[in-house]
C-alpha cells in the first residue's frame, strides 16, 4: 500500500546499556570465556565461579530476549485462541512467501485506550524468562564432562520495570555436588538497561491523546515519543478502508537487533466498502499492468498563517474511469469529484494532523496516499516563539538556552519539550545539557509554548559534531 513506509524521527535520547553485576560483566568482556573452560581442571572453587557466571549469563541473555519477544507480540508471550476470544486482536496477513497470519492486540479500539497494564506485561516477561532460562540452563548439561551433579528446583522469576531499565530477580535453588564438596545457590539478580517504563509512559500519553481526538491518527504526537536519532516507527493500513493500522515501534540497540514493539490501532473512519459494493454486480474488465495508478499531491502541508487553504489532489486513475475521491478521517473536506481539499485553520488547534486520501474509479482501480498537515498558525494572541540563535555544537559544549516569545503583553506561559536528555523549566522555558558523544549527528527537539488562548510549537534542528 502507499502508506507502508518508514517514518524516521530524529529526536534524541540517551539509550540504556545492559548493566549487570561485576561478575556477569566480566563474563561478557572475557574473550572466549565459557562455563566449561573456566571450570575444567581448576578444582571445585573455580567450578563454583563457573556455575555462578553460567547462570548469570543465562539470566541476562534470556531476560533481554524475553522482553524483546513479548513486545514483538504486543505485550504477550504466547497468543492462543482462548486469549484472542477474550480480547480484541487485529489479524494481519504477512506479505512474505509464508502467507502466515498473525494476531496483534489492539491498543486503541472503539475510541478507548486498551493498552495492557505494565504489571501485566511484566508478568508476560516473567513467563518468557522462566521458559527461555530453563532452555538455556538445559539441566546444566554443559558441565556433564566435569563430573558435577546438580539438584535443582523450578525457577521463580520477578520482573520490575524501573527508571532506566528493569530488574529481574530469580529465585532458583540448586545444589552443586562434587566428590569433595557441595555448594548451594538460591538467588540471582540482573538489571537490563532498556528503559521500557519510559517508553510505556510515553505511549500511554499518546493513547490518552487519541481518546481525546479519536478520529485522528496523531503522527505528530507519536513522533514526539521518539527521542533518539536511531529510533523510528512505521505503520501499515489493514483492510479496505485502512481504518485499522498495524504499528511498529523500533528501538535501536547497539550490537543487537532492534527491539520492535508491535500492536494494532483501530479508528472509526468511513468504510469504502459501500462504494465498492455498487460494483459487485457490474462486469469489471480484466486489469493489466497499464492500469497502475497513482495520486499526486503535496504530501506534507505546512500552514503557518490563519486562513482558509486548498490543496489539489490528482490521480491518473481518471484515465481508466470516473474517479471518486474520499478521505479518512472524513472531518476534512474533499470534493469527491475534483479532489480539492479545503482546510480552515479556525476549525483546528495547532498541531500535526494525519489523513489517508483515496481515489477509486469505476473500474474498481483504487490508490491511496498519506497527507500530513503541520498547522502552526498564529492570530497574534498565541505565543510567538523566537528561533534559537545557535544550532551547531561540538562534543563537550555546555548548551544552555531559554525558549522565548516575542509577545509584548506579559502573560503566563507554559513550556514543554519532547526529549529525555534534558528537563525544561515549565515556567521560564530554560534548559541546559552537555553535548556528549551519544548526541553526535543531526537531531530535532519539539517545543510547545501555551498560554490562555492556545499553543504554538517550534521544531529545533541542531547538530553535534565530533
Amino acid at each position: 500500500m502507499g502508506c507502508n513506509k518508514r517514518a524516521q524521527v530524529t529526536v534524541f535520547i540517551i539509550l540504556g546499556v545492559v548493566i549487570l553485576s561485576s561478575a556477569t560483566l566480566f563474563f561478557y568482556l572475557s574473550s572466549g570465556l565459557s562455563a566449561i573452560e573456566t571450570g575444567a581442571d581448576l578444582g571445585l572453587e573455580s567450578n563454583q565461579d563457573a556455575v555462578q557466571l553460567f547462570v548469570e549469563k543465562c539470566l541476562a541473555d534470556t531476560s533481554y530476549d524475553a522482553l524483546s519477544q513479548v513486545l514483538a507480540n504486543g505485550g504477550y508471550y504466547h497468543i492462543d485462541e482462548e486469549l484472542i476470544d477474550y480480547a480484541n486482536f487485529l489479524e494481519f496477513s504477512h506479505s512474505d512467501d509464508s502467507g502466515d497470519n498473525s494476531n496483534y492486540p489492539y491498543y486503541f479500539f472503539n475510541g478507548v485506550n486498551s493498552q495492557p497494564d505494565i504489571e501485566d506485561i511484566a508478568k508476560q516477561v516473567e513467563l518468557a524468562v522462566v521458559e527461555l532460562f530453563s532452555i538455556c540452563v538445559d539441566d546444566f548439561s554443559a558441565f556433564d564432562d566435569q563430573g558435577l551433579i546438580f539438584e535443582q528446583s523450578e525457577p521463580i522469576v520477578n520482573v520490575k520495570f524501573v527508571s532506566g531499565g528493569y530488574t529481574v530477580d530469580l529465585d532458583y535453588y540448586f545444589v552443586l555436588n562434587s566428590e569433595s564438596l557441595s555448594e548451594e545457590y538460591s538467588h540471582f539478580e540482573v538489571f537490563i538497561g532498556f528503559d521500557f517504563l519510559n517508553k510505556y509512559e510515553q505511549l500511554e500519553l499518546f493513547l490518552e491523546g487519541q481518546e481525546e481526538d479519536p478520529e485522528y491518527f496523531s503522527i505528530g504526537k507519536l513522533s514526539s515519543m521518539f527521542v533518539s536519532n536511531s529510533d523510528y516507527f512505521d505503520f501499515e493500513p489493514v483492510g479496505e478502508a485502512g481504518s485499522d493500522l498495524l504499528l511498529n515501534l523500533y528501538y535501536y540497540q547497539e550490537n543487537e537487533d532492534d527491539i520492535v514493539y508491535t500492536f494494532g490501532l483501530s479508528y472509526d473512519w468511513d468504510d469504502l466498502g459501500s462504494f465498492n459494493s455498487q460494483l459487485d454486480d457490474a462486469e469489471v474488465p480484466e486489469l493489466n499492468e497499464s492500469l497502475y495508478v497513482s495520486l499526486t499531491f503535496e504530501s506534507e502541508w505546512n500552514i503557518n498563517e490563519v486562513g482558509v487553504y486548498t490543496l489539489d489532489v490528482e490521480s491518473n486513475a481518471e484515465e481508466f474511469g470516473d474517479v471518486v475521491y474520499s478521505i479518512n478521517p472524513s472531518s476534512l473536506d474533499i470534493d469527491q469529484d475534483s479532489g480539492l481539499i479545503t482546510f480552515d485553520t479556525n476549525d483546528y488547534t495547532n498541531g500535526v494532523y494525519s489523513y489517508f486520501i483515496m481515489a477509486n474509479n469505476s473500474n474498481n482501480v483504487s490508490v491511496e496516499g498519506a497527507l500530513v498537515i503541520n498547522l502552526n498558525a498564529n492570530n497574534g494572541n498565541l505565543p510567538m516563539i523566537e528561533e534559537f540563535s545557535n544550532s551547531s555544537f561540538s562534543i563537550g559544549d555546555n548548551i544552555s538556552f531559554a525558549v522565548s516569545v516575542s509577545n509584548e503583553d506579559p502573560v503566563n506561559y507554559f513550556y514543554a519539550a519532547a526529549t529525555s536528555v534534558f528537563e525544561i523549566d515549565k515556567q521560564s522555558g530554560e534548559f541546559s545539557f552537555i553535548a556528549t558523544e551519544d548526541l553526535v549527528g543531526k537531531s530535532q527537539v519539539y517545543f510547545t509554548v501555551e498560554n490562555d488562548f492556545g499553543l504554538s510549537w517550534y521544531l529545533w534542528n541542531f547538530e553535534v559534531q565530533e
